[in-house]
């Protein structure tokens, strides 16, 4: 009845690509939608082929060229809607690949990985699988810590207990970033 609707009103179905039957995992723009655990998933093919590529990477970690570690990463951050830390643990490679571009023209010319994006490889071929699965809904936390850091200092708040303090040297070259996990986790 809906089918012959839209086609009253001028929709053209395409019923290769039709769902016409309940279904509570489908595959959706290279991502399998499961309504039951209400996750997104990368689908078998798509692990075993990503793997895959992983493996290769790394059984010739001196022999890469920029345009094979350049698909491979992509492929990888292409992965965030259904792995969480996808773009996290790509940062090395995605800066090795762009120190390489800007010093060499030729994306085909083999090169030495270095050890961060080895490490990086490693850590994916070891935990895709098990990072594969991402919640559709949003989790809802059990807990709020605010938390702030400047070039100086810092400060944080949870459940109304307040802290701050300064930054040894050290601690003050750090990236902002290291600054504010590093606050959040160890003052409380």
């Amino acid at each position: 009845m809906v089918i012959s609707l839209l086609e009253q009103l001028g929709w053209m179905i395409n019923m290769k690509k039709s769902v016409l039957v309940p279904s509570q995992r489908v595959e959706h723009l290279g991502f399998l939608l499961d309504t039951t655990t209400m996750t997104a998933l990368l689908p078998p093919k798509k692990l075993r082929d990503i793997r895959r590529s992983i493996k290769q990477a790394l059984d010739k970690p001196l022999h890469q060229t920029p345009r094979t570690v350049h698909s491979l990463t992509m492929r990888i951050q292409a992965a965030t809607f259904a792995i969480f830390p996808a773009r996290l643990y790509t940062r090395h490679l995605l800066y090795y690949k762009n120190q390489v571009a800007k010093t060499d023209n030729d994306w085909d010319r083999p090169l030495h990985l270095d050890s961060p994006s080895i490490q990086e490889l490693r850590w994916w071929y070891t935990n895709l699988q098990a990072w594969n699965g991402r919640s559709l809904l949003p989790n809802t936390p059990s807990q709020t810590i605010f938390v702030d850091a400047s070039n100086t200092g810092w400060g944080c708040s949870w459940k109304g207990q307040r802290a701050h303090g300064y930054w040894t040297s050290e601690e003050a070259a750090q990236s902002i970033n290291w600054r504010d996990i590093y606050n959040s986790f160890n003052d409380y």
